[in-house]
């Protein structure tokens, strides 16, 4: 988680909106799953972030954690919405 959340604060730091955007929602996910687990972290405590394939390697790791979450927040959502209210 802190591997990711290093790749994803410095992702909201590119030029790119689109990747901006995306890393600043990774970053503050995984700063929230860090922070559940130890609430004294210091961002600035975070590994450095690896370069080339195993940079490829954490942005494919950070993905799949951060698609997994999603998923895991649209079951519970689902279970708990109202047979009424369209699911979406």
């Amino acid at each position: 988680d802190r591997r990711c959340f290093g790749l994803m604060a410095e992702l909201a730091e590119d030029g790119d909106p689109r990747v901006a955007g995306a890393g600043r929602i990774g970053a503050q996910y995984f700063l929230g799953r860090i922070g559940a687990a130890e609430p004294d972290f210091d961002p600035a405590d975070s590994p450095a972030v690896p370069q080339g394939i195993a940079r490829t390697q954490l942005l494919r790791q950070c993905g799949d954690a951060m698609e997994a979450g999603g998923l895991d927040l649209r079951t519970i959502g689902d279970a708990l919405a109202p047979a009424s209210r369209p699911t979406v």
